[in-house]
């Protein structure tokens, strides 16, 4: 897929967080930012050029994927018809920062992106780990909202503010929610048909879990670090909730939650075409923000970030396999913490080897 200059150059911006402002920082990629109860998401690579895997090898087990858990022909109704045939489907991690609805918790999710904009029109999808009443209770408490479960069967509501329309459920001990935003040509205009739109994804998502039976707590595939390894519990010691999984199209990634501490461990991996992958890396070794870089060209880029709260965030950009590889920890509440930054590099790097080592299997 063909990405702008301007994309390329933000992309490489990544590791400005965390080192000038002492606390977690969302960083924007190639995935703008959206506004109000929306995503700031991880950059998104375009499609890999390496061979899908053999229909023959037994997948891995993979969590639920959001863009699977609502229908085309459901999601599409909020599109314009003129500009269906330029939607294209990304899975991200996001959170939400907006006018009156405020939620750092890391979620699921699927994006209506288009190839010839920046646009990001609609969100949907879930949190990872166990979600409560209480927790939905808490979301809106700012914000407000309207009652939809006599329209669903299960807690749900819809909600908002002046940049985004959103509805948000519970099934079992998974949170689920749905974000369109307002104002945007690429989506449609009418607040009776866009609230009936997005309760009826709400529903589909809804239809997709299964309130008897749970996700389990860890749910890892062979490339992510397993709970108990050293080289996660030297960074990362308490892990309520893990998860991982492959889109098949060159991105994999893990997530760690420890819930009592409010934190995130995410560890991203991006697997670039060779075109984008050489003006990536040749924005990336100019280092614009002076991060610390501790390895570069003519070969594998290394930087980390650390900031006064815990968090951190390091690369490896590598150009013999064309991995992009990134380790980010966040912590909900700010407050004075360290983190060992050779054991934050040296997972890094166990992430970095393991899944490049699962590609060329």
């Amino acid at each position: 897929m063909h990405r702008s200059a301007r994309l390329v150059a933000s992309a490489a911006l990544v590791l400005t967080l965390t080192a000038c402002s002492g606390g977690a920082v969302e960083v924007a990629g190639e995935t703008p930012a959206v506004a109000s109860s929306s995503a700031s998401g991880s950059p998104t690579a375009p499609p890999a050029d390496s061979p899908s895997a053999s229909p023959t090898v037994a997948p891995e087990p993979e969590v639920l994927d959001p863009c699977q858990m609502v229908p085309k022909d459901t999601w599409q109704r909020l599109v314009p018809a003129k500009r269906r045939a330029h939607v294209v489907l990304k899975r991200l991690f996001t959170t939400t920062s907006g006018i009156l609805i405020s939620d750092s918790r890391v979620r699921y999710a699927c994006a209506v992106t288009f190839d010839d904009n920046d646009d990001i029109p609609m969100i949907w999808g879930y949190y990872p780990g166990r979600f409560t009443p209480d927790d939905l209770k808490k979301l809106l408490h700012g914000a407000g909202g309207t009652e939809i479960l006599n329209q669903l069967g299960f807690p749900a509501v819809t909600s908002g503010d002046f940049t985004s329309s959103d509805a948000y459920g519970i099934v079992g001990s998974t949170g689920l929610f749905v974000t369109v935003m307002e104002k945007m040509d690429s989506i449609v205009t009418g607040d009776r048909t866009k609230e009936r739109l997005t309760i009826a994804m709400l529903r589909a998502l809804g239809g997709h879990v299964d309130p008897a039976d749970p996700e389990p707590k860890i749910l890892l595939p062979d490339f992510c670090p397993a709970v108990g390894s050293p080289e996660l519990e030297a960074v990362h010691a308490r892990v309520d909730v893990a998860r991982g999984g492959d889109d098949g199209n060159g991105h994999q990634w893990c997530l760690y939650q420890d819930v009592r501490a409010g934190a995130d461990l995410r560890m991203e991996a991006y697997h670039f075409t060779d075109e984008y992958f050489h003006t990536f890396y040749e924005q990336t070794k100019h280092n614009p923000n002076g991060v610390d870089m501790f390895d570069g060209p003519p070969g594998k880029i290394r930087m980390i970030s650390l900031g006064g709260d815990g968090s951190a965030d390091s690369i490896v950009l590598d150009p013999d396999s064309r991995y992009y590889v990134d380790t980010k920890l966040t912590f909900l509440q700010s407050k004075h913490r360290k983190v060992d930054r050779s054991s934050f590099i040296e997972l890094t790097g166990t992430v970095f080897d393991s899944v490049t080592a699962a590609s060329d299997s």
